[in-house]
């Protein structure tokens, strides 16, 4: 999929639109990131009970999972699919799609979308190896 950002704060999240127009979804609670990873990582779409399992130990109850998942297919992550006898979950965006989306709302609102104040902020002003140096000169001509 093709996005980019339609809006991005703090305090609304990140909104994305596809070259269409349509919006896709917002940033993602530290709850709902949870979820995300784990369903990232088993790259299959998961059932209720074999997510509810995983978070067994953080002690959220069967409705907080529910809700949860329900927040997530609002937002244009996930698809449940009930054509089998159990509903299984579906990602919808990969991780590097999320990562990189909230990786420009860092830079947009923290650094002015300069990626020059975001390395200096990064670096603490501090003088990196040449090695470190070439890697991103090398990285920054291939852009």
């Amino acid at each position: 999929m093709d996005f980019h950002i339609l809006h991005a704060s703090s305090t609304h999240g990140i909104i994305f639109c596809n070259t269409g127009g349509d919006i896709m979804f917002s940033a993602l609670s530290n709850s709902e990131l949870l979820i995300m990873q784990y369903l990232w990582q088993q790259n299959v779409p998961q059932t209720f009970s074999q997510i509810k399992e995983h978070f067994a130990e953080t002690g959220w109850k069967k409705q907080t999972i529910n809700t949860f998942l329900i927040r997530l297919i609002q937002k244009g992550y996930l698809e449940s699919d009930h054509s089998q006898a159990k509903t299984h979950y579906k990602v919808l965006i990969s991780a590097d799609e999320y990562y990189h989306a909230y990786t420009h709302q860092i830079l947009n609102e923290s650094f002015h979308g300069s990626l020059t104040n975001f390395i200096s902020a990064f670096t603490g002003n501090q003088t990196i190896s040449a090695s470190e140096k070439e890697e991103l000169i090398d990285f920054l001509k291939g852009l």
